[in-house]
């Protein structure tokens, strides 16, 4: 069973999200729709967004609690079969219509402006986060029991929606922010792979290809967060740095001779000279970021490590480009993802609709032209075809990015309808197997 859980710097962020969202179920109370009162028309998405995971059910029993523990858990790694029985989920997941209502409003709005209140720092606080995940959560869960009740043109749609509240991160302006919109890409389109593993009809292929392609092909752009990046950090830096030379000069490792026979206003100056270096690299990155990823790699690497050379003559022109910026050749790896899945979607939406029509799926990627009229999209990693075969009679594609990124998840960068088909059901039954031991066990207890 492959990993679908999502790791940003090696902290496992669904089970930290779910202990802070634990606390907060038990503090509030649940809301209603009729108590979510917005303006009849509000053209920001975030309100919508906001409104969505207020309306999400809250747990009121130790049953609840339970069934919302699965719902978060075992259940996005399971297939809408194991539905069956669990008529409690099944009641808390209908109790999403409203909290799915605002998730379409918001994924139909073009502006999504959250408040990014600021810290005494250069970090935002971006508390918004951790909620669009777990509404991600929920809405795939939903999408799921639309599914197991035979209503997949409900299940295409909280879909699309949840890959344009992804896109819709892109107008934080931060990295963090995008890296969150690359992860719920990727919790969606290994749900639509699952989907298409399942073999739905025709118009369910065609409708799921249509909602896909209302999103931009690259719906996160890293070079505008990057400097974005530059003018916020560099904003703070100018307002509390100018009159702390001595300090940065001490955890820099550079020379203290530096700032030696300058006045107080002379180590100031130097200081704003230091910023505006800074600011200066990071533009640098953004120019080069907005070239595709395969032409442009090899030259964030290099001056990324030119950065962190605390002798570079980055350094010396600046000792605050080694101290503080960012890793971006690993930020580029994940932004150029959710392009890729986006796109392997696509074409295998495209040769699901084909197999409806013809009765079986193209053997080779060529034969889905007719769907792409302007042409098949290409793959971010390389700037060529992707690679597509026909695996166990269904179809697999797979981009291609540097081999050090494919040893380290291959999952990630690969789609195989029969592979998942296998998968899906290898989980179902091993979860079944282990519900039917806890009841014997719990049987056992006098």
């Amino acid at each position: 069973m492959r990993v679908r859980g999502y790791e940003l710097w090696g902290i496992d962020m669904k089970r930290f999200v779910t202990v802070a969202l634990a606390i907060t179920v038990f503090l509030t109370t649940p809301l209603t729709a009729a108590e979510i009162e917005l303006p009849e028309r509000v053209d920001n998405a975030a309100i919508h967004y906001w409104a969505a995971v207020a309306l999400l059910p809250r747990a009121q029993t130790q049953e609840e609690i339970d069934a919302i523990e699965f719902i978060e858990g075992d259940l996005q790694k399971l297939p809408p079969a194991a539905l069956e029985g669990k008529e409690l989920v099944i009641g808390l997941l209908r109790k999403n219509k409203d909290s799915m209502r605002e998730l379409r409003e918001g994924a139909l709005k073009t502006v999504s402006n959250f408040d990014l209140a600021y810290e005494d720092g250069p970090a935002m606080l971006l508390s918004h986060l951790m909620h669009m995940r777990t509404l991600t959560w929920h809405a795939l869960a939903v999408a799921l029991l639309h599914q197991y009740e035979g209503e997949a043109e409900k299940a295409i749609e909280i879909y699309g929606d949840l890959v344009k509240m992804a896109a819709h991160l892109d107008q934080d302006k931060n990295l963090i922010s995008g890296l969150l919109g690359c992860a719920i890409v990727a919790m969606t389109t290994q749900e639509i792979e699952g989907f298409l593993s399942r073999e739905p009809d025709g118009d369910a292929s065609e409708l799921l290809l249509k909602a896909i392609d209302e999103v931009p092909a690259k719906p996160l752009d890293i070079a505008d967060s990057v400097r974005a990046e530059a003018q916020v950090s560099g904003d703070w830096y100018l307002r509390t740095l100018p009159s702390k030379a001595d300090e940065l000069v001490e955890i820099s490792g550079i020379s203290g001779k530096i700032l030696t026979g300058l006045s107080a206003s002379e180590k100031e100056q130097l200081v704003k000279q230091w910023i505006a270096e800074y600011r200066k690299v990071l533009n640098e990155f953004a120019a080069a970021l907005q070239a595709p990823y395969w032409q442009t790699r090899h030259v964030i690497q290099a001056m990324e490590k030119s950065c962190q050379d605390a002798n570079s003559e980055h350094a010396q022109r600046s000792p605050l480009i080694p101290l503080f910026v960012p890793a971006l050749s690993r930020a580029a790896d994940q932004f150029a993802l959710p392009e890729a899945k986006l796109a392997m979607c696509r074409i295998l939406c495209a040769a699901s609709l084909l197999k409806a029509r013809t009765g079986k799926y193209p053997e080779a990627i060529s034969e889905l032209a007719e769907f792409f009229p302007d042409g098949l999209p290409l793959d971010p990693f390389t700037g060529k075809d992707y690679t597509y075969r026909l695996e166990g009679g269904m179809p697999y594609i797979r981009c291609n990015p540097p081999d050090e990124l494919w040893k380290k998840r291959p999952s990630n960068y690969e789609c195989g309808l029969s592979r998942r088909l296998r998968e899906d059901g290898e989980a179902l039954k091993k979860y079944r197997a282990e519900q039917s031991e806890d009841e014997e066990h719990s049987g056992e207890q006098p």
